[in-house]
């Protein structure tokens, strides 16, 4: 099918700039898709685009992504009279800088881009402006999925400048619409973000206050990876989960982060084990309850290296996890034969803010675990996306 999509001149110009990184992060998502520029007079800013039916959805948020960094969004950070903003532009912008350019190109950004007036900007910019007390931070298209991870990653950054450690006030100034943009204003993943919690802790923890510092624990004190439907649910869709899934970052050290979390959990947050260290398949499984919670927190602890099927992951929204410090990436980069690099990380979370997957085990392997996963996405109103490569082969 073709669809037009109609632009103004700024994005136009800035399309044709960078015209060769554009069709190259769109056809990542979609390798079928085509382009051309209308050619009457009448649409001198018409594109059309054409793609495989069924994917207009997927089409049009990539889109406009893309064009949304024709002009890009402002965060504004107020900060009070104890933060050195000195110290912080003369040593923490450029380190700060560099860590978020890395990890947006992680995430499946090209780097830097040529605006539509030509000149080169990197997706991620930081600037002080004392005089107002406050530090801007402009982010473009490709970093929109990650700006409450870059909140985070400022905030945690700001505290080490702050003479008395006092956390900075937050107001965020948004050019853009609304749409696709759930992942932008995610307290949650900001807090996962941020070293340290912006907030005293309550007498008493809700199940959801306990998701957030257990996994913020995880993150921060145990310097693990957490995945799985944590990250699906909570970080992306904002959806309570039902469990929390950590990764070891090594083989062999599992009943040793089971005790820290465990103390952890009863010494600090008040929490009782209701169910103690047990096996459960490829994982060891805590649960960890309070009075008032309708039912628990299961904590699945999984070695490296225990995945059975390629490429390891089952798909592309599952693939999404929070490395430590709540850096949002995947958790598999590339298939493990030819190392074909798996859907991005924009594309993934457009996908799962929509309620949509692609699987990546072979349909036909006959132990069902493909089968068994995909019904399980299906069963809980989840739509399948046709699959663009055999990836169990790459």
């Amino acid at each position: 099918m073709t669809m037009p999509i109609v632009i103004n001149k700024e994005q136009r110009d800035f399309l044709l700039a960078n015209r060769g990184k554009m069709m190259k992060e769109l056809q990542s998502a979609t390798p079928q898709l085509k382009t051309a520029w209308g050619k009457s007079k009448k649409e001198p800013y018409t594109l059309y685009a054409s793609f495989p039916q069924g994917l207009q959805t997927l089409v049009y948020d990539r889109f406009k992504l893309l064009l949304a960094r024709a002009k890009g969004e402002t965060i504004v950070i107020q900060v009070d009279d104890k933060v050195d903003l000195d110290k912080f532009r003369k040593r923490g912008i450029a380190p700060l800088e560099k860590e978020l350019n890395r990890m947006i190109k992680e995430g499946g950004s090209d780097g830097p881009r040529t605006t539509s007036k030509g000149r080169l900007k990197e997706p991620v910019e930081i600037k002080v402006h004392k005089s107002q007390a406050q530090v801007r931070v402009t982010v473009d298209g490709s970093a929109f999925p990650l700006v409450s991870v870059i909140l985070g990653r400022v905030q945690s950054t700001l505290l080490e400048y702050s003479e008395d450690g006092s956390v900075p006030l937050l107001s965020v100034q948004d050019n853009a619409d609304e749409k696709g943009h759930k992942i932008f204003r995610n307290s949650n993943l900001t807090q996962l973000s941020t070293s340290r919690f912006l907030s005293p802790m309550p007498p008493q923890l809700t199940r959801l206050q306990a998701l957030i510092r257990i996994a913020h624990f995880a993150l921060w004190d145990l310097n693990m990876t957490v995945y799985g439907g944590f990250v699906r649910d909570m970080v992306i869709r904002e959806e309570e989960p039902n469990d929390i899934d950590i990764l070891m970052d090594r083989k062999g050290v599992t009943n040793v982060i089971a005790n820290k979390l465990i103390a952890h959990a009863t010494g600090v947050l008040k929490l009782r084990v209701k169910s103690p260290l047990h096996t459960k398949g490829a994982a060891k499984t805590v649960e960890f309850d309070a009075q008032g919670w309708q039912k628990g927190i299961e904590v699945d602890l999984v070695e490296p290296g225990v995945g059975k099927l390629p490429p390891y992951v089952d798909c592309d929204v599952g693939n999404i996890c929070l490395k430590p410090r709540g850096v949002l990436g995947l958790k598999v980069l590339h298939t493990p034969r030819t190392s074909t690099p798996l859907i991005d990380l924009t594309t993934s979370i457009s996908r799962c803010q929509a309620r949509q997957f692609e699987a990546y085990y072979d349909p036909q392997e006959p132990s069902g675990e493909a089968r068994k996963r995909v019904n399980k996405y299906l069963r809980r109103g989840w739509s399948q996306m046709p699959q663009l490569n055999q990836w169990w082969k790459l």
